[in-house]
């Protein structure tokens, strides 16, 4: 509903309601709305701004159907009388109707903030420039019919070849100097406080996708907070931690660690990209990523590749507070429920169950067994190219009744 209304106050819909009410006052609600023209107007309207509501993210979809309005009015114009098409107010509707949606389907295509910035600007100096047109023709009518001038004439008074000295005569009433003065710094300041309210939610988006995943950050801003988040999948989950860390610290300065910290986790975010997953969350210097956009095979093989792309670049950060660092890994894969989980006030969007808890605890073995990687029987029968690795045989996990096969490579 909220989607609907906008196309019908903000973007699309303006011009056929200032028309329709422009013709409201002229000749009265009722004799208005018995009029062919001014029920298919409606009718356009309403379906046009719904249609819009739908499919109007779409580039494509927003230019043609912006134009969707025009083109039934002037169908409708046409059959009634052929001269009508050559109407100021309808050929104001079609300049509206053409800039509007351009400007509207460049933003959509670009999808920048610039573009979307611009959008914001034209369309709010288009609607005022609908009411300062529907107001100029609406007193055109009025003065023209003061004269008596009805009919054929009036039509051709009407006419597009007539705007530029109509218009001129208008501004000859210092009223209505002030009158278009006033509406373009109204304009100015709409299309001030639009681009604010655009940079607040671009601004939103960029500190909010800082915390989590980008996909998540849209599933977040798409979800009613009243109804959170939350189904079941599978998902391969990898932890890693850094061994011995808390030691690193007690040889390092606070600067050095938080500038460790954030290199390190910079390869993981990169890593975890590069290869479909995302970081659920970093704990002190452990760091959980998720792998669940694909096939459960070809999350698996991320996983590894992902693995595989930071333990080859251990060597490479080997210096400093972390010269003699090292790592474990620990990789499972199985069905997680992923939701919104939180207090009223507080929520982090995560994974948990059972699957999250063995991959922790995989990634623990790898200090007790002198492992940089443990994977589980289930990753090992993908048969995702970890011929490599060696069977540790099985292992007990807490809370598990049944022990499970693992396997593991030691550098």
């Amino acid at each position: 509903m909220l989607a609907f209304l906008l196309e019908l106050l903000l973007y699309s819909g303006q011009y056929g309601i200032f028309y329709l009410l422009m013709n409201f006052v002229h000749v009265g609600f009722i004799s208005a709305l018995t009029e062919t023209s001014h029920e298919a107007l409606l009718s356009a309207l309403i379906l046009q701004c719904f249609l819009l509501s739908r499919y109007g993210s779409d580039p494509k979809w927003r230019l043609s159907l912006s134009l969707m309005l025009p083109i039934v009015y002037t169908g409708v114009e046409f059959f009634e009388s052929p001269a009508g098409i050559g109407d100021m107010g309808l050929v104001f509707f079609w300049i509206f109707s053409v800039v509007t949606g351009s400007i509207h389907a460049f933003a959509l295509w670009r999808n920048t903030p610039r573009s979307r910035l611009l959008a914001e600007s034209v369309i709010s100096f288009a609607n005022i420039g609908v009411f300062v047109f529907t107001y100029f023709y609406l007193d055109l009518l009025y003065s023209w019919e003061n004269e008596k001038i009805t009919g054929q004439a009036l039509q051709e008074k009407l006419s597009i070849m007539n705007f530029s000295g109509a218009f001129r005569d208008f501004f000859q009433d210092p009223v209505h100097v002030y009158f278009l003065i006033g509406s373009l710094v109204l304009a100015g300041s709409i299309a001030l406080a639009r681009s604010r309210i655009l940079h607040l939610q671009d601004r939103v988006t960029e500190l909010l996708g800082m915390y989590v995943d980008s996909s998540i950050r849209d599933k977040i801003l798409d979800t009613d907070i009243r109804h959170p988040l939350s189904q079941k999948k599978i998902a391969t989950i990898l932890f890693s931690d850094i061994r011995n860390f808390t030691s690193m610290t007690e040889r390092s300065s606070p600067e050095e660690v938080v500038r460790f910290l954030n290199g390190y986790f910079s390869l993981w975010d990169n890593a975890a990209k590069a290869h479909g997953g995302w970081i659920d969350k970093f704990i002190g210097d452990a760091v959980m990523v998720i792998f669940d956009k694909g096939t459960i095979e070809g999350n698996i093989r991320s996983a590894l590749a992902c693995s595989e792309e930071i333990l080859g670049k251990l060597p490479d950060i080997r210096k400093g507070m972390f010269k003699d660092g090292r790592i474990g890994i620990g990789i499972h894969s199985g069905e997680v429920i992923a939701g919104d989980i939180g207090s009223t006030t507080r929520r982090n969007y995560t994974v948990i169950g059972d699957t999250v808890n063995i991959a922790s605890r995989l990634e623990e073995l790898c200090k007790e067994l002198g492992m940089v990687l443990i994977v589980s029987g289930t990753i090992y029968d993908a048969d995702c190219n970890v011929s490599s690795l060696e069977s540790l045989g099985e292992t007990s996990i807490r809370g598990k009744r049944d022990p499970i096969r693992i396997y593991g490579r030691r550098k």
